[in-house]
């Protein structure tokens, strides 16, 4: 399966899916000093989500696991 997010309601549902709190996929991006507000944003739609940002979800989705 290939995992393709492009909309605000993907990246939730995505994240959701994966068990990460806005917070926590925030700190795990490496947003900084408020991540879930970055990640509540994208979420939102208020801010444009990174392509890079969406990448790293789907490549969660497939199996992908990244150093905490």
């Amino acid at each position: 399966v290939t995992y393709m997010i492009s909309t605000p309601d993907e990246f939730r549902l995505a994240r959701e899916h994966l068990g990460y709190t806005q917070k926590d996929l925030g700190k795990l991006l490496h947003l900084g000093e408020f991540p879930d507000r970055t990640v509540r944003r994208w979420e939102h739609g208020i801010s444009r989500i990174p392509r890079s940002a969406a990448i790293v979800l789907e490549a969660m989705l497939e199996g992908y696991a990244p150093k905490q």
